[in-house]
């Protein structure tokens, strides 16, 4: 499922007084448990049990990766090659937007369907296949989404503390709403908790149904940027990718239109896992999950990536609170500009890109910078702005009008000398605009970091004395009382997490340093 983590303004304080600093100290909790241990099943007999193709995974192997498990290759996998047909008999499944059950979320008519799946007295293949596949699950995700309230408030960011609360509450809806004599709360919190962090979002030829997909679900995934998806979706569109050719979407065929969905159809239809990218004898074979931030991650998986180039912080809901927010204009817009800028930047609105940083910070931030170029524009400037490909960014960004104009945060030397301005074609007033709205966005991301009740080196500071006090614990305790003394697992993971949001603020403020564009401060 995917999560927005947006807000709406104001979300921090606007007040000038810097909040006062407390250090927190890490609190003594019981240890949570995350996952079963590690099933010693061979990708071989969940083959075969599943019923994939081809017949036998000779190329793959299920090992422990430092991703935890994971498919390896044992021979060099080409862009575009199947992996692996998994019958759709296999799969459990529910279409997606249909209300029934009882106006049942999709989740939760997935969550459902998979614990009858699990019921002793269904004996179909797919009741055969996911009481075998049950032991490969864990009894935990560590999603976030099913932390204590408290522990989703160290994550400290108010989306990700928003949205996360929401699926929390959401969940908590669905299994009163659901749970029954049958169907125990705990079952089906599970359940949700396996469909949000396993299920698949799958074409067929009367729409997209939510599917858990056996095997498909074994790899783990690898995070793209924008810019990336944007340069395979057009590779793949050419058609000059080795091997055979792929599409950005889940693949099936198969299916007999007549009876879809129904005993037939079901048994005639395939889901078709191909390779997204090449892999080398030895390397894991991964896919994509989704362009999703790190809480987004955090609050359905249960993990933070290790390297995210799709990770986000939005700096402002829309285009509405960009432009709401007047304090770091130096000359008040009069009505009939606002007005103009207001239109101009309804074409943002309709993009799905949020107004956010990104990681690199300002070259990979062109969105957020594009709107606020409109915002410190004056009128006569605006009429040089245009909405075009961003190759860079992977989507449409505003920018300069003209072949040889680019912008200040594109220059290559990252230095403001009239080489580097002459190289990015801009003129002088476009440049200070620019200026103005890299400012801007350092100056706004300063005062965030400013609202923080902790900063990245006391966040770092909390892990080591949680690092060294585990390893006393486990020195003086041994084995007995092992639960007391641990810090909780959840708190952890929210520090690290806030870690992550710091770090890409300082980003963007230290690219826009490195222009020698000081943080903008507020009026």
């Amino acid at each position: 499922m995917l999560l927005t983590c947006g807000h709406t303004l104001p979300r921090f304080s606007y007040g000038t007084r810097r909040p006062e600093r407390r250090r927190v100290k890490a609190p003594l909790l019981p240890r949570f448990r995350v996952q079963v241990e590690a099933s010693t099943t061979s990708l071989q007999s969940i083959w075969e049990i599943v019923g994939a193709r081809p017949g036998c995974p000779a190329s793959l192997e299920l090992q422990q990766t430092p991703l935890g498990r994971g498919v390896v290759t044992s021979r060099t996998i080409r862009q575009g090659e199947l992996l692996a047909s998994i019958p759709w008999s296999a799969l459990v499944f529910v279409p997606e937007d249909c209300e029934e059950e009882n106006d049942a979320t999709d989740d939760t008519r997935l969550a459902l369907a998979l614990l009858r799946a699990l019921r002793e007295e269904d004996t179909s293949h797919r009741g055969v296949v996911w009481k075998f596949y049950r032991q490969l699950l864990p009894d935990a995700t560590g999603a976030a989404a099913l932390w204590d309230p408290e522990f989703i408030e160290e994550l400290q960011w108010p989306p990700a503390v928003d949205e996360t609360t929401n699926l929390y509450w959401h969940f908590q809806d669905q299994i009163v709403t659901h749970s029954s004599c049958d169907i125990t709360p705990e079952d089906l919190l599970w359940a949700l908790s396996i469909v949000h962090s396993r299920s698949f979002s799958v074409p067929t030829p009367q729409g997209r149904v939510r599917a858990l997909v056996p095997l498909a679900d074994l790899f783990n995934h690898r995070p793209e940027s924008l810019r990336e998806v944007a340069e395979q979706t057009a590779l793949l569109s050419s058609d000059k990718c080795e091997g055979e050719q792929v599409t950005r979407d889940w693949e099936t065929d198969g299916w007999d239109t007549d009876t879809y969905l129904k005993t037939s159809g079901v048994n005639l239809a395939w889901f078709h896992l191909r390779a997204f990218w090449s892999f080398k004898l030895g390397e894991q074979v991964l896919i994509p999950y989704g362009h999703e931030s790190n809480a987004e991650h955090l609050a359905s998986y249960g993990f933070l990536p290790l390297d995210n180039p799709a990770d986000f912080l939005e700096l402002y809901s829309d285009a509405d609170a960009m432009l709401g927010d007047t304090r770091w204009l130096s000359t008040a817009n009069d009505a009939a500009l606002t007005a103009r800028k207001t239109t101009f930047l309804k074409q943002a609105r309709k993009s799905t890109w949020p107004l956010a940083v990104r990681p690199t910070g300002a070259e990979a931030s062109t969105h957020l910078l594009g709107c606020l170029r409109v915002m410190h524009s004056s009128a006569a400037e605006l009429t040089t702005l245009e909405r075009a490909y961003d190759a860079a960014a992977g989507h449409y960004t505003f920018q300069w009008a003209g072949e040889s104009a680019r912008s200040l945060w594109s220059c290559q030397s990252k230095q403001l000398s009239s080489p580097c301005m002459e190289q990015s074609g801009l003129g002088q007033r476009q440049a200070a605009v620019d200026r103005m709205a890299l400012g801007h966005a350092a100056g706004r991301s300063l005062e965030l970091l400013q609202e923080f009740p902790t900063t990245v080196t006391e966040d770092l500071d909390i892990l080591a004395d949680i690092d060294a006090a585990n390893d006393a614990n486990e020195a003086s305790l041994g084995n007995e009382c092992e639960e007391d003394g641990e810090y909780a697992l959840e708190y952890v993971a929210a520090v690290k997490y806030r870690i992550t949001v710091k770090r890409l603020l300082l980003e963007l403020i230290k690219s826009a340093g490195l222009l020698n564009v000081r943080p903008m401060k507020p009026l």
